[in-house]
Order: C-alpha cells, then sequence, then structure tokens
C-alpha cells in the first residue's frame, strides 16, 4: 500500500490546479493548517479482505480525496462575474482531480482503477476555507509471494504420498501442479 498511496500522491501533486498533496494526517484540523491551497490530501480509510485460493486475497479499500480551498473571493449574485468564477475554483479542483484519477493504476502495482462513490462538502470555516471529500473504491488480489515461490517449486515436481494401510502401500495423490 506504500506504494500505491506513494504513486497516488505523486500524481496528484503533478495536476496543476494542486499546490499541496500529502497524506491526510489531520492537517486541516490544526488551527493554521500547514498546507497550500488548493490542499489535496489522501486518507486509505478502510480495506477489507476476502480469502481466495491459495492463500490469496481479494483486497477492496476505501479512499477519501480532501480538497481544499481558501474562499478569497464573494459568490453572491450581485458580485462581480470574475469575482463568482473565482470564489468557485474549488469545483475546478475537484473536476480536475477526478480527471487524473479516473484511468489511472500505477503501473508497478496490480490494481483496478478508482471508482469515484460520492463527493460531500464536509465544511467552510471561519478562515474562508472550503473543504469537501470525494470518495472512491478500488480492489486488487493479494498474491503472497513466498507461498508464489513455493507453488511455483512444488509445481515442477510430482507431488505422491503414501499411506501405510496394513502391509499395502497405496499411491494416494500424483499429480502435476
Amino acid at each position: 500500500m506504500k506504494q500505491y498511496i506513494t504513486s497516488l500522491i505523486d500524481l496528484l501533486s503533478s495536476i496543476d490546479a494542486v499546490k499541496y498533496a500529502d497524506v491526510d494526517w489531520g492537517q486541516m484540523e490544526q488551527e493554521n493548517p500547514p498546507v497550500r491551497y488548493p490542499a489535496v490530501l489522501v486518507s486509505l480509510d478502510e480495506i477489507n479482505y476476502t480469502d481466495l485460493a491459495h492463500g490469496d486475497q481479494l483486497a477492496e479499500a476505501s479512499l477519501t480525496i480532501t480538497v481544499a480551498q481558501e474562499r478569497l473571493s464573494r459568490s453572491s449574485a450581485r458580485a462581480k462575474q470574475a469575482s463568482r468564477i473565482a470564489a468557485a475554483t474549488i469545483y475546478d479542483t475537484i473536476d480536475a482531480v477526478q480527471n487524473a484519477l479516473v484511468h489511472w493504476r500505477p503501473q508497478e502495482i496490480q490494481v483496478q482503477r478508482l471508482t469515484r462513490l460520492s463527493c460531500q462538502r464536509v465544511r467552510q470555516d471561519e478562515r474562508g476555507v472550503d473543504v469537501y471529500t470525494v470518495a472512491y473504491r478500488t480492489t486488487w488480489r493479494d498474491h503472497f509471494t513466498d507461498a508464489g515461490k513455493m507453488m511455483a517449486e512444488v509445481g515442477e515436481l510430482k507431488i505422491s504420498s503414501k499411506r501405510m494401510a496394513g502391509k499395502d502401500s497405496r499411491l494416494q495423490e500424483q499429480q502435476a501442479f
């Protein structure tokens, strides 16, 4: 997961509209968040696992992308058009993040593309910072390399086991993987 999150943050930081991208460790909860706006924060919220064959597992992960933007302009109907457009730039940032993620899959990891589930306004705080969260889901298959190497090594051999039943010796299993 470390490689996945690092690749995701690298992608988000490459978006022109984004001035700060990082793992969400509570920056927006601080009195003076140590970020530049617009800021994009990534949180890996939960991973659920389902057992598959050969010790593999199917992982389904929930991620949250938080987008924060200072509101420096007025957005009322009586404000000048340029001010209203500037006040709505958070939506441009949210769209830019989605456009970057819609077909993204890190090359070094076998993982499905992110599926957007929801977008929600969290708050506009007293500092004039709008905060939205966008929920995503992805899946991948965890393959345990030690077991995989063992299976590959054993797969070249014929596996046989003998069961002694009195004086009889019988071949119980002979199988090539």
